[in-house]
C-alpha cells in the first residue's frame, strides 16, 4: 500500500546581490526561529552580517515542476540547481 502525504517543506536561500551567487541555502520540514537563526550565520560568514532580509513569495518557481519525494530530496534538488544557478547560468553585468 502506497501512502502520499503532501505536508509542506520549507527552502531558505541566501544570495549575494554583487555577484548574484548563491552562497548559502537549507530546508526543513518546520521552520521553526531556532533554526532561521541558525541559518542566518551560516549563510553569512567570517561575522557579518546581512543588511537586508527579503521574504519572497513568488509562485513562479523551478520547484513547480517537480515532484518533490522527501526532504532529503529536495535538498538534492535544491543542491543541484544552485549549482546551476552559480556556474551554468549567465548572470546580467559579469
Amino acid at each position: 500500500m502506497i501512502y502520499l502525504l503532501f505536508r509542506a517543506l520549507f527552502v531558505f536561500v541566501s544570495i549575494e546581490l554583487g555577484t548574484r551567487r548563491i552562497v548559502h541555502f537549507g530546508v526543513t520540514r518546520h521552520p521553526t526561529d531556532r533554526w532561521l537563526a541558525q541559518q542566518l550565520p551560516e549563510a553569512t560568514p567570517f561575522g557579518a552580517s546581512p543588511r537586508f532580509l527579503i521574504r519572497d513569495n513568488d509562485r513562479k518557481q523551478f520547484l513547480d515542476h517537480f515532484i518533490i519525494l522527501s526532504q532529503r530530496h529536495l535538498y538534492r534538488i535544491v543542491k543541484e540547481y544552485a549549482r546551476y544557478f552559480n556556474y551554468a547560468r549567465p548572470h546580467p553585468g559579469n
